[in-house]
């Protein structure tokens, strides 16, 4: 548990603003995965923050607070809606830009190559479905592991680990004939 946690988790206002200030941005780009309704989506995450500083002595202590957090909005969001659209495969073009342009970075061998790169990432995940795309950006991108990934996406391990294993399989199949064209 870091310290910051343990200090909100005492009352202090101001590790509640730090841990507002540091995921914000992660449960508003995960949100983003969620739904297209940027108005439930800022209104989830409100609720999310009002409560943790609600039930604050009564929440457990956790290991992951953006883990805690992420789990939290996800399940604010199925209860604010009666649908949660979940991913499209034309909302990829943008979102993943940002985590393409992080694992491109680490390949980074010149300008030419970050480029080529980060339309080649692109390419690949949007041949995924819906899932396999969120599974890939919780676990390379949040860097959430499968036993977290279990309840975050409610689904058992077994399903995560063949969900993970056909995407995988996926990206590398496309990405063998990406590199033979």
């Amino acid at each position: 548990m870091t310290d910051t946690w343990k200090k909100f988790k005492q009352g202090a206002p101001e590790a509640f603003e730090a841990l507002y200030n540091l995921y914000v941005d992660d449960l508003f780009n995960y949100g983003c995965r969620l739904t297209h309704d940027t108005v439930l989506l800022k209104d989830s995450i409100h609720d999310v923050f009002v409560e943790l500083w609600k039930y604050r002595k009564t929440i457990v202590d956790v290991q992951n607070p953006k883990y805690y957090l992420l789990k939290s909005l996800r399940n604010k969001l199925f209860s604010n809606s009666k649908v949660v659209p979940l991913y499209t495969n034309n909302q990829f073009d943008d979102i993943f830009e940002k985590p393409s342009d992080e694992l491109a970075d680490r390949l980074l061998l010149s300008e030419e190559q970050h480029k080529w790169n980060k339309k080649i990432i692109n390419k690949l995940m949007n041949n995924l479905t819906a899932r396999q795309k969120e599974a890939i950006h919780l676990h390379f991108y949040h860097g959430f592991t499968y036993l977290e990934m279990t309840s975050l996406m409610q689904m058992n391990y077994q399903s995560i680990l063949n969900l993970m294993q056909r995407a995988l399989k996926a990206l590398k199949q496309e990405a063998v004939q990406i590199k033979h064209a």
